[in-house]
C-alpha cells in the first residue's frame, strides 16, 4: 500500500508520533524508506 504522506516543509513530512521509520540500502546503493503505523495495530478492532 502507498500513503501520501502530509508535507511539513521542503523535503518534509509530518508523521504519527507512534510512526517508526526504516531506511535500508540497497545492493546497487539506492535506498528504500518503510514506514511501519505502530498505532494502527493496536487500534480496537471494530464490529460490523
Amino acid at each position: 500500500m502507498t500513503l501520501k504522506l502530509p508535507p511539513s516543509g521542503d523535503d518534509r513530512w509530518r508523521l504519527a508520533p507512534h510512526a517508526r521509520v526504516i531506511v535500508y540500502e540497497t545492493r546497487d546503493g539506492n535506498e528504500l524508506l518503510t514506514v511501519y503505523d505502530c498505532g494502527a495495530a493496536q487500534a480496537p478492532r471494530r464490529h460490523r
